[in-house]
């Protein structure tokens, strides 16, 4: 499994949403940190 880690710009947006667009933004992301080679990729440039 993959850590995700959410910058400060990232949970100010996710706040701005409708609760339940968050969530299921957030469940999207933890369901891909278990599948990482399809569906995410390392940021360039950040640390």
């Amino acid at each position: 499994m993959t850590e995700v880690e959410y910058t400060e710009q990232a949970l100010s947006h996710l706040e701005s949403l409708d609760p339940q667009a968050a969530d299921r933004i957030l469940n999207k992301v933890d369901e891909a940190t278990e599948w990482t080679e399809h569906r995410l990729e390392p940021l360039s440039g950040y640390p």
